[in-house]
């Protein structure tokens, strides 16, 4: 290898030796390569822990985002659902329900909304129900009210008039009266046992079977135990009527009557007297064959006299203290109407009758006829 003489500038030459020291180069090289893989391993480690973390996090992140939207979406669902359910009842859809329902308090919240639609369905199906039976009772009441007589009777010597109270809508009292032969009036008041509309219908039954009857012969004692097989077989065993059937002779004048198990007839003369009229008899109805077991009662009439039938839903009547009404003041009544006319006796009778019962309700049908004589009668 030549060499270079700086002073001369001339190429002298010569030989170098060059020595390498392979055990230190070694030694060097390996360090080297040690350390350099190390701090290398670290930092990938380093890098895919954080890389692990940040994918963690983000899936961790996108879970929870789904979760509540999720969840978000359930609560706002079932509320959307009961504002549906409010928007149907306010436009009176109250068969509307809540299908979905959660298990939680906006669950039992939906629970309580579909309870209170049934309550309400179920109230305004009562309340349509409660209005169909009102007009049906009165229809009936209309109907009831068609077969009584619709005015008095009245010519120059005997007047007949009367009037029934229900205790409901409906009762089982009534009476009648109408004209036989222009010499005879047939008049009867009768009480069926209970009130209320099973009342009413045999009511209605009743007086067919008494009209029809006393049509086909005058004769009470034949005519009554006829009427009282006809019910005997119509009517439920444990019903009853209670009676009086009579037929007013306008020429005598003069009245026979046959008393069925009912009040007493009361008489009022124009004197003030007064007295209690026919035998007890047998409620209709009750057996088969009662041929025998009625008796006619025959009584004169004179100018001023009054006539009196009514129903126990009068004597039996209490007031707001408890006091009976009886026949102590039913005669009372009756004996300051007497010599009045028929209008005025039944409006006294209506007025006393309301002012005793004051607030309380009527516990039973009421039922009055008056058979008065004129004072000009001849």
């Amino acid at each position: 290898m030549d060499i270079l003489d700086l002073e001369s500038g001339r190429r002298l030459p010569g030989v170098m030796s060059i020595v390498f020291d392979f055990g230190r180069i070694s030694h060097k090289f390996n360090e080297y390569s040690l350390t350099d893989s190390l701090e290398e391993g670290g930092s990938r480690m380093m890098y895919i822990i954080a890389l692990s973390f940040t994918i963690f996090f983000l899936v961790l992140y996108l879970f929870s985002l789904v979760l509540g939207f999720l969840l978000a979406r359930s609560i706002t669902s079932s509320i959307y659902n009961l504002y549906t359910g409010t928007l149907k009842l306010k436009e009176k859809n109250f068969n509307y329900r809540i299908t979905k329902i959660r298990s939680d308090q906006l669950g039992e919240v939906a629970l309580s909304f579909n309870a209170m639609a049934g309550s309400i369905e179920r109230l305004l199906e009562q309340e349509k129900e409660k209005q169909r039976l009102s007009r049906e009772l009165e229809l009936a009441t209309k109907m009831q009210k068609k077969l009584l007589p619709r005015g008095d009777f009245d010519n120059n010597r005997i007047a007949i008039s009367g009037f029934s109270v229900t205790a409901q809508e409906v009762g089982g009292d009534f009476f009648d009266f109408f004209p036989l032969s222009p010499d005879e009036v047939f008049f009867t008041i009768a009480d069926v046992s209970g009130k209320g509309m099973p009342a009413a219908f045999y009511m209605a039954e009743i007086k067919g079977v008494i009209r029809s009857s006393i049509c086909l012969g005058k004769d009470l004692t034949q005519t009554v135990p006829y009427i009282n097989g006809l019910l005997y077989h119509s009517l439920e065993k444990i019903s009853f009527v209670t009676a009086v059937i009579g037929i007013v002779d306008l020429k005598k004048p003069s009245l026979r009557f046959i008393r069925c198990g009912h009040p007493e007839p009361l008489l009022i003369e124009k004197n003030g007297k007064s007295r209690l009229l026919g035998s007890e008899g047998i409620a209709l109805g009750l057996q088969e064959n009662m041929v025998g077991l009625f008796q006619e009662t025959e009584v004169p009439l004179s100018p001023g006299d009054l006539f009196l039938l009514y129903t126990d839903g009068l004597s039996e009547m209490r007031n707001e203290e408890g006091e009976l009404f009886g026949k102590e003041r039913i005669l009372s009544l009756f004996q300051d109407a007497s010599g009045k006319e028929a209008a005025t006796i039944k409006k006294m009778a209506k007025d006393r009758i309301m002012a005793f019962l004051g607030n309380e309700e009527i516990p039973d049908d009421i039922t009055l006829l008056m058979i008065t004589v004129k004072e000009n009668a001849k």
